[in-house]
């Protein structure tokens, strides 16, 4: 079966801002997401998402 997926995000930070790790932590809370959620794809991706969007809004908004 084909599941299509569609998410349209805001972008976070500045447009010269540059993140690191964010794949490795999408996959990382993908796979977390997926154990917990193992018959419901679309609703392991999106909360796995919505995480690494957390993350990022919250080192914006740290300043170091």
């Amino acid at each position: 079966k084909d599941v299509k997926i569609r998410m349209q995000l805001p972008k976070i930070g500045t447009e010269n801002q540059y993140f690191t790790g964010t794949g490795d932590l999408l996959t990382a809370m993908t796979l977390a997401q997926l154990d917990k959620y193992p018959d419901d794809f679309p609703k392991a991706i999106e909360t796995a998402v919505n995480i690494v969007r957390a993350v990022l809004r919250k080192t914006v908004e740290s300043p170091l």
